[in-house]
């Protein structure tokens, strides 16, 4: 990674980068599913995004409680 490549986001960039809504991110950093960092706001790394879509690709998100896979 060179040093112009963003390595923290938003919970607000993070959520579009993930195409989900603002409830739906938050639901998942609460449920540890997405690690975050409160730097005075959250932010997520760009590694914990890509770490969540590559473990998580193919389950269903619709309860949170009982995942499952589609």
């Amino acid at each position: 990674m060179n040093n112009t490549e963003k390595r923290l986001y938003s919970v607000d960039e993070a959520r579009k980068i993930l195409g989900i809504g603002k409830t739906k991110i938050y639901d998942l950093i609460r449920n540890g599913y997405i690690k975050a960092l409160d730097l005075g706001g959250m932010k997520i790394s760009a590694e914990e995004i890509d770490r969540f879509i590559n473990q998580y690709s193919g389950y269903s998100f619709k309860d949170m409680k009982n995942l499952s896979k589609i």
